[in-house]
């Protein structure tokens, strides 16, 4: 698979798109016109926040719903 998209590097070839779109902007201010930014696009909508540190907590037994450890003495009445 890799051998199929492995070829010569051309390095003449290369175009700096970022670079060249950076250029015409500097360009542009130095003429005076006015930058306007992109609008950025909104993140996904209605998104479910989970707390970690309380699934974490639940997991290991140190949540809300931890029951106490057995005293020595009743877990040796369990085993009798």
């Amino acid at each position: 698979m890799i051998e199929k998209k492995s070829g010569a590097f051309s390095p003449e070839k290369f175009q700096n798109h970022y670079g060249n779109a950076l250029k015409q902007l500097v360009q542009d201010k130095m003429k005076g016109h006015r930058i306007i930014a992109p609008q950025e696009e909104a993140g996904p909508k209605g998104a479910t926040v989970i707390d970690l540190m309380e699934a974490l907590r639940k997991s290991v037994g140190d949540g809300p719903e931890r029951k106490k450890p057995a005293s020595p003495r009743a877990q040796r009445r369990k085993r009798a």
